[in-house]
């Protein structure tokens, strides 16, 4: 499971105010908001993936030079450390401690650092209460990330995470924190870069949000004079639209159609 995207920003207090602003993200006074959800095999635990701005001279994500960063929860960071170790794999010597879990550091193919988390959510203070969705935004959908080699990198989180990809997309299924009887899930999906994907931005990630009443926030978002890179469009079961946000991180909006 994806338990946080890590975002450089130039500014991340301005950032997270826009995304509260305009998507109802409840940031408050934080630059990281938590998407709460429940394991689907042992339901009485809840668990939290991070949406997380960093400054952009932040040196938490080096020797990675990319703008993102990963957070992969694991179920034992000794076991994952040793087959990143085996497989003459980058994996940092530092691991870190807390009341929360125990985190690793190792690099994919293409340069993007990953947070490797064995996850103790109970550690958090307040970790069953809900941060708000104060808009239209239901939850994260997924990540994308493009870069240069897809298939190569698809095969390392293969061979280190047993992530299977299919049509280029990794799916981990969750439960709604409210109704244990609905499941939800977020991808983890690797793109090549290509023009048609960067929509000329810089920033190499898309992130997707499931949203309701999707034509309702892009009149306001249009109103607000947000920047539509990708305008409606429609298929039998979506509504997608794609927008940037004032630092040029792409975000797909898709509504479910019932």
């Amino acid at each position: 499971m994806i338990g946080g995207v890590f975002l450089k920003a130039e500014n991340p207090k301005f950032l997270s105010r826009w995304y509260e602003d305009h998507l109802g993200i409840g940031f408050g006074i934080n630059v990281y908001f938590s998407f709460k959800w429940r394991d689907i095999i042992k339901t009485e635990e809840i668990g939290q993936t991070v949406l997380s701005f960093f400054n952009s001279d932040s040196e938490y994500f080096y020797p990675s030079a990319s703008n993102v960063m990963l957070n992969l929860r694991v179920d034992n960071l000794d076991t994952t450390r040793k087959m990143l170790l085996d497989q003459s794999q980058y994996c940092d010597e530092k691991v870190d401690d807390y009341d929360y879990g125990r985190f690793g550091w190792t690099m994919d193919p293409c340069g993007n650092k990953i947070e490797l988390w064995q996850a103790i959510d109970s550690g958090f203070e307040d970790h069953k209460k809900t941060m708000e969705l104060f808009g239209k935004v239901l939850c994260l959908g997924g990540i994308t990330i493009l870069c240069d080699r897809p298939k190569d990198v698809m095969d390392f989180y293969s061979s280190i995470f047993s992530m299977d990809f299919k049509s280029n997309s990794y799916f981990m299924n969750w439960l709604e924190l409210e109704n244990k009887n609905k499941i939800g899930n977020t991808f983890l999906r690797f793109e090549k870069d290509i023009p048609e994907n960067s929509f000329g931005l810089k920033k190499k990630c898309l992130q997707t949000y499931i949203v309701e009443n999707l034509k309702t926030l892009l009149n306001e978002l249009k109103t607000s004079d947000v920047s539509i890179i990708q305008e409606l469009t429609t298929s039998e079961k979506t509504l997608k639209v794609r927008i940037a946000d004032p630092e040029g991180n792409q975000i797909e909006l898709i509504e479910y159609i019932k």
